[in-house]
């Protein structure tokens, strides 16, 4: 009875190890133009019923460019093969809400090297789905060099902005407007041309086609408006019949921007901000450790969760802790020798006061502790009330503008705004006769300097208040302000800006 239970362990033993032994990688496979189930069989190492073995429906008139396959490999496959499947690519499940643009940032490559590692979503009818398994190439190609086209000295803008109108809309307009003239202006002084036609936008569309049609006929390179989201549709399809830049001043939900390429957003769109946000926050606090202040507000959880998922990501250390957590249960999660990030999940002025007191409460608790405090641009307008404790808690505030009065740029600006227009500029965040005067030397500069080919150059020399630079959206899409800060409040009392390269 031993003996046989013995011979059938050692059968079973057997058995088992065959099968381990027998067992073949699978790797994913993406379909490219002209390839066929017996060339992969043969380049692979393997038959084509194994390869349709593992993708059931799959046959030689379902085999198309852009599908995902997985393949069976013994290990005889050629080593090139391999590599580049299994080494050359990882794998990303897309998640509810992200766009092509967005996971290409997550993962640190252009838009044009993932849609090449996916050529299924270069297909016109291709929409990206949550759960959709994509390829993440690890080896980023270097991309071509923008070039410059053959230079020009005359440049023509339209102006479409409700210049008339009365209250926030007609105040702002006009503010941008005459930044955007003495911007016009500055340029001229190198030699160049500048034409700008100016047109008054009104709530309704009853004078709309008769603007456009003026505009049509003036040749212009690029137009600023319009202001009323109901024009959104028209003048887009327009600019983009004419191939004429329509840069939108204002609004960040001008949802044209995903699939009309001459579609330009001063305003950056949240789910983009959040982005651009975190890519900034990971190179500059590389190799820290970020504590979550997670509040009853929580009005940023959003951002808050993206961060997060790119931090672990990189392998950072995170903590979280909930506001009403006592000084003991602080000193458990803080380490006394390692400089940590502390982010708040609200942007509120009362939060930040309550996040003051609190960091108070840990210094003294933790004198050797070394922390840094992250938070929004809201914080901005609290900095008269505040900055005393901004600069104590070592502060770090997102911001896609920042408007410093002592700047000798600014102030030479704000000299010439009042001996101009005989008034003073608005006291707004952003300010709005920076923002027209920013987009104007960004535009007209990068339209002169790269002709046509103008899109997504960086920000030109003289900008006052943003760091103006347009990044793609889609591949079929238009362009979004990747303007960034982060205004930096040092223990020294000093100030420092800090952006993305």
């Amino acid at each position: 009875m031993k003996l046989r239970s013995f011979l059938l362990a050692s059968v079973f033993f057997v058995l088992c190890t065959s099968v381990v032994v027998a067992q073949t990688r699978v790797v994913e496979h993406t379909v490219v133009k002209g390839e066929t189930l017996y060339r992969l069989s043969k380049n692979y190492g393997v038959t084509v019923e194994q390869i349709v073995a593992q993708n059931p429906g799959l046959t030689a008139e379902t085999l198309q460019e852009g599908l995902l396959i997985k393949i069976p490999t013994n290990g005889t496959a050629p080593s090139s093969v391999l590599q580049k499947e299994s080494s050359h690519y990882a794998t990303h499940k897309v998640q509810k809400e992200e766009t092509i643009w967005g996971i290409a940032r997550m993962y640190g490559i252009s838009v044009d090297s993932f849609m090449e590692s996916n050529p299924q979503m270069k297909e016109a009818n291709f929409k990206l789905k949550k759960g959709l398994v994509l390829r993440i190439p690890q080896t980023v190609q270097q991309q071509k060099p923008q070039t410059t086209s053959q230079a020009q000295n005359n440049v023509s803008a339209a102006i479409l902005l409700p210049l008339t109108a009365t209250g926030v809309e007609g105040e702002r307009s006009v503010e941008f407007y005459r930044g955007f003239l003495m911007a016009a202006d500055k340029v001229r002084e190198n030699g160049s041309n500048i034409n700008v036609y100016t047109y008054n936008e009104l709530p309704s569309s009853t004078n709309l086609t008769d603007i456009l049609t003026k505009i049509k006929n003036s040749k212009v390179q690029f137009l600023i408006g319009p202001v009323y989201p109901s024009h959104f549709d028209e003048v887009s399809s327009f600019c983009r019949s004419n191939g004429i830049r329509m840069i939108v001043p204002f609004s960040s939900k001008a949802m044209q921007v995903n699939v009309n390429r001459y579609v330009y957003l001063l305003n950056t769109p949240a789910k983009y901000e959040k982005i651009l946000a975190t890519d900034l926050f990971l190179k500059t606090f590389k190799g820290k450790s970020v504590l979550f202040l997670h509040t009853n507000k929580a009005d940023q959880q959003e951002f808050i969760q993206y961060l997060r998922q790119r931090l672990l990501m990189q392998g950072a250390t995170v903590i979280d802790v909930n506001e009403d957590a006592t000084i003991a249960q602080l000193k458990t999660a803080l380490n006394n020798k390692k400089h940590t990030i502390v982010v708040p999940d609200a942007s509120d002025a009362s939060t930040l006061q309550r996040v003051f007191l609190k960091l108070n409460e840990v210094r003294q608790a933790m004198p050797k502790a070394e922390l840094s405090l992250v938070g929004y641009s809201s914080w901005l307008n609290q900095t008269a009330r505040y900055e005393g404790e901004l600069f104590l808690n070592d502060t770090y505030i997102f911001t896609p503008s920042y408007y410093e009065p002592a700047f000798a740029g600014v102030r030479q600006f704000n000299a010439d705004y009042q001996a101009w227009f005989k008034a003073q500029p608005l006291d707004v965040i952003p300010r709005m006769g920076l923002l027209g005067y920013d987009t104007g030397l960004q535009v007209l500069q990068g339209i002169l300097k790269y002709g046509e080919k103008y899109n997504t150059q960086g920000a030109e020399k003289g900008l006052l208040q943003s760091n103006l630079r347009f990044g793609r959206t889609e591949e079929d899409g238009g362009y979004i302000n990747q303007s960034m800060f982060l205004i930096h409040y040092k223990s020294n009392k000093t100030i420092d800006k800090i952006t993305v390269k």
